[in-house]
């Protein structure tokens, strides 16, 4: 016999593409979510737009066709970020992002010999990037995916809904599959890629220890 749902969601989602006067909300919903899924905002008090700088302002300025966000009726809620050819928005995103970005965050003096602080290592991050895409990832899996949801969206077909979404986008367009980093501390995320069926990807000794690398063939 089957139960009904203890909990009834009547939201009603409305998933679309994303627009310039999306960016300041995705943004806020980046740092809510950065924290494996939980609010970092107090993470960065003196960077209010770093952490949205790092994971979500490239794809936003280089790759906006393949960008979508959710509505709940109370405002944006969620945003998937994709991108059809890595290697080209790499090369995008390195020679154009990653420059302005070196030079909106100078990079740290710790000549004293301090700890870095966590908003310190992401600036270092952005002037000691060191592309990593090797043959067989990108042969295999030339798309890129970035998903994010704030807490307060319950519905598990929304996450599926959007992944969708992103996905029909890039196969129409030629894609063979696509890919994400997730730290690996963050099993809040970890779970909600390979619930959506994302694969661990064996990645070489080189690869940063603290990423792990998903994907999904289409």
């Amino acid at each position: 016999m089957q139960h009904p749902p203890s909990v009834i969601n009547s939201s009603l989602y409305i998933i679309r593409p994303y627009t310039l006067q999306d960016e300041d909300a995705v943004y806020e919903i980046c740092n809510k979510t950065c924290d494996d899924g939980l609010d970092g905002t107090d993470i960065f008090p003196e960077y209010p737009r770093l952490v949205g700088d790092k994971f979500v302002g490239g794809f936003l300025t280089l790759s906006p066709d393949y960008s979508f966000v959710i509505d709940d009726g109370d405002g944006l809620c969620g945003y998937i970020l994709a991108v059809l050819d890595a290697k080209a928005y790499l090369s995008k995103y390195e020679a154009a992002w990653l420059t302005e970005m070196c030079a909106k965050y100078p990079a740290p003096n710790k000549s004293d010999g301090s700890s870095l602080t966590p908003a310190e290592e992401i600036i270092i991050g952005f002037h000691n990037y060191k592309r990593y895409l090797p043959a067989n990832l990108y042969n295999s899996l030339p798309s890129i995916v970035r998903m994010s949801l704030l807490m307060r969206v319950t519905d598990l077909s929304v996450p599926k809904r959007m992944m969708a979404c992103a996905l029909s986008a890039l196969k129409a367009n030629g894609s063979t599959g696509a890919y994400c980093e997730v730290n690996v501390g963050d099993k809040h995320i970890m779970n909600m890629y390979t619930g959506l069926g994302f694969l661990q990807i064996p990645m070489l000794d080189e690869y940063s220890d603290e990423v792990v690398v998903l994907g999904r063939p289409l």
